[in-house]
C-alpha cells in the first residue's frame, strides 16, 4: 500500500503532469497510468469493504 502510495503521488507531482507541449504519446501513458492506479485504489478499497457490494434494499 504504501508503494502505490509513492506512485500516485509521484504521478501527481506538478512536473511529470502533461501540459500543452507534451506529446499526445506521452500525456496517454500518463492518463492511462493515473486510470490504472485509481482502479487499483479502488478495487483495495471494495476489498477491505466488501458490505458495499451488496444490492441495496
Amino acid at each position: 500500500m504504501r508503494t502505490l502510495h509513492e506512485l500516485a503521488e509521484r504521478n501527481l507531482a506538478a512536473p511529470v503532469r502533461p501540459t500543452p507541449r507534451t506529446p499526445h504519446r506521452a500525456a496517454h501513458v500518463y492518463w492511462h497510468t493515473l486510470a490504472t492506479l485509481t482502479g487499483t485504489f479502488r478495487d483495495l478499497y471494495m476489498a477491505h469493504h466488501p458490505v458495499l457490494l451488496e444490492p441495496s434494499a
